[in-house]
């Protein structure tokens, strides 16, 4: 599955600060007019314009991704994420408020990444 996924995606994955950004790229909302655009203002605004701009990096590649790749690329963060403190690896919301402050739904994948990397 590791040979199917684009390089970079792997190197990102493997070491930690672009291991987040992974995270958050395959978090990210497929709806790129809507949600997805909110998601990313969000994580500019939070103070983490690297962060930011690492997941707008990757974002492309993730979103091209093959679905039943999107779980073993987020099995292979979480060495890289077990080398950074709780508060680095949770402190961006995966479900950020969307049109009238309401949260959108959560679907199975996004539980699981919660439920693995924070």
């Amino acid at each position: 599955m590791v040979a199917a996924m684009p390089p970079p995606l792997v190197a990102a994955a493997r070491e930690p600060f672009s291991a987040r950004a992974v995270i958050c790229g395959l978090l990210l909302s497929r709806d790129e007019e809507g949600t997805r655009t909110g998601q990313l203002q969000l994580l500019h605004q939070q103070g983490e314009p690297l962060l930011h701009r690492e997941t707008q990096r990757l974002a492309a590649m993730i979103h091209d991704l093959r679905p039943e790749l999107r779980l073993p690329l987020a099995d292979l963060t979480i060495p890289a994420l077990k080398r950074l403190s709780h508060a680095a690896v949770c402190g961006v919301p995966p479900n950020p408020p969307g049109p009238g402050g309401r949260r959108r739904h959560v679907d199975l994948f996004e539980y699981c990444l919660q439920g693995c990397c924070c």
